[in-house]
């Protein structure tokens, strides 16, 4: 039979659905992980966690189904933002979640400077701490070495994301919801906000969303499934 693994990483716990080919539900798995509040405004994941609560929904599902899944699909917290060291996948921080508001007052400076009109324009958002772009931003100037591990490719930097790996895929539409996506193009390498500047090691591959079954392996689902159907967790 033909199954897909669905993932539904969300901002309290991951879901996880085998569905058949027919789109008849095969089985289901879910796990909360903890929210992390530093300071007031502020909200954090742990993204080890939520890499093993995902492995252990999923292998749920699967044990359930019965079936080996052909493919994953996975739709998560899209503004949340999440670095890692390239070279072992840990993250360096825990991930900056979308509620957080801890870049306010960088958002107020820009705005201040006269940025806004020019963030519109190039990205169709507005200057918000609800966006990915300041949270990159307040990772590079307050994680030490941070910065000098991004320019020299050793670490990296998703938005959108709470796992690490060489090749990814997603659509326009999740990439400009970080503020890094120029809103009239498709490319990957397009220019970025001219305000905050990420750098080009952040960027996934960037297609429509028609065209993402052509892309190719997401994330680290390969591993993530052969963790759930051997009944493994953890990274």
């Amino acid at each position: 039979m033909t199954a897909v693994l669905a993932l539904d990483q969300g901002t309290t716990g991951s879901t996880a659905l085998v569905l058949s080919d027919q789109g008849r539900l095969l089985g289901r798995g879910y796990r909360e992980f903890a929210q992390h509040f530093p300071s007031p405004g502020e909200v954090e994941h742990d993204a080890e966690e939520i890499l093993r609560v995902t492995v252990e929904a999923a292998r749920e599902a699967i044990q359930q189904a019965g079936v080996t899944p052909q493919a994953i699909g996975i739709t998560n917290q899209r503004e949340t933002v999440c670095a890692w060291e390239r070279g072992t996948g840990r993250p360096v921080h825990r991930a900056i979640v979308w509620q957080d508001r801890r870049t306010a007052a960088r958002c107020a400076q820009l705005k201040k400077q006269k940025k806004e009109t020019l963030v519109r324009a190039r990205t169709g958002l507005v200057l918000d701490p609800y966006f990915s772009a300041t949270k990159i931003e307040w990772l590079l100037e307050h994680v030490k070495g941070l910065r000098k591990r991004a320019r020299d490719g050793a670490a990296a930097r998703a938005a959108g994301s709470a796992d690490g790996s060489a090749r990814k895929a997603t659509s326009s539409t999740g990439k400009r919801r970080t503020s890094s996506l120029p809103c009239r193009s498709q490319s990957p390498t397009a220019q970025r906000t001219a305000a905050t500047k990420p750098r080009r090691n952040s960027t996934r591959d960037v297609i429509r969303a028609s065209g993402l079954r052509q892309a190719g392996p997401c994330c680290r689902s390969n591993w993530c499934s052969r963790q759930a159907r051997s009944g493994r967790s953890g990274s």
